[in-house]
């Protein structure tokens, strides 16, 4: 899989749509996946994939985000732009072929919005601890939310029923030894994962009593806690 530095920096979509290009039978995914480097559309579908299958919420993958919907718009302008173009000549094989186009940009917005999402469920889940302890993984937007999202279900339990308790029971974030009030993601839950790269000697305890020499390729049913390092490295993906 294409390492996201390369995809970041590269140039994911030839603008000049012409109509009698030689890739004009091409649809979107194989225009993407025509240079690894540029596969925007696998690095896009694997942070969904890490996203839905990761307990906590992953930091906020600004730069693939970004490069989907800046492909996506300047792919759908020189789209509109041909589909005019064939309409007016009245040419039923290419309106035809502009549909499939318009077919697999549907399905890459898709993936993008599916990737939101699931952060969104998780953010209302979770809001309190992540606005406490991992707001940094948020986007702008997300944090934006958070807050809101915090806040009108504060002033909904206030407004239901912590008005009429005492006050010392009002506290919606109270954490000592007895009662912790702060939803948290289990960090001990089991996942699937792919190592993407060679790790010789992983320790899988803290004293490093146990240790797996993890080879590209290996699929492991294991604790997202003592890989999750490794995913935030890039050096497994979840599945």
């Amino acid at each position: 899989m294409a390492s996201k530095e390369e995809a970041k920096e590269d140039v994911l979509f030839d603008e000049n749509f012409d109509e009698g290009d030689e890739d004009e039978s091409k649809n979107l995914v194989e225009l993407l996946n025509e240079d690894e480097s540029k596969n925007v559309v696998e690095l896009l579908k694997q942070c969904l994939f890490n996203e839905r299958a990761a307990p906590e919420l992953l930091v906020f993958e600004a730069d693939i985000v970004q490069a989907a919907k800046q492909a996506l718009e300047a792919h759908t302008e020189s789209l509109v732009e041909a589909r005019d173009n064939v309409q007016a000549e009245d040419d039923n094989h290419n309106t035809f072929q502009f549909s499939l186009f318009q077919m697999d940009i549907d399905r890459v917005t898709y993936l993008l919005n599916a990737y939101l999402r699931t952060r969104l469920k998780k953010i209302e889940k979770f809001v309190l601890y992540i606005l406490q302890d991992q707001d940094d993984r948020l986007s702008t937007d997300e944090y934006k939310f958070a807050e809101g999202y915090l806040n009108l279900t504060e002033e909904h339990f206030i407004k239901s029923f912590l008005q009429f308790i005492p006050d010392k029971f009002r506290e919606l974030t109270d954490n000592d030894k007895l009662v912790d009030m702060v939803p948290r993601p289990s960090l001990q839950q089991h996942v699937f994962l792919r190592v993407n790269t060679d790790v010789p000697a992983f320790p899988l305890t803290e004293d490093g009593e146990q240790e797996v020499d993890l080879a590209k390729g290996d699929v492991f049913a294991a604790s997202y806690f003592v890989f999750k390092d490794l995913l935030a490295e890039d050096k497994i993906a979840l599945i």
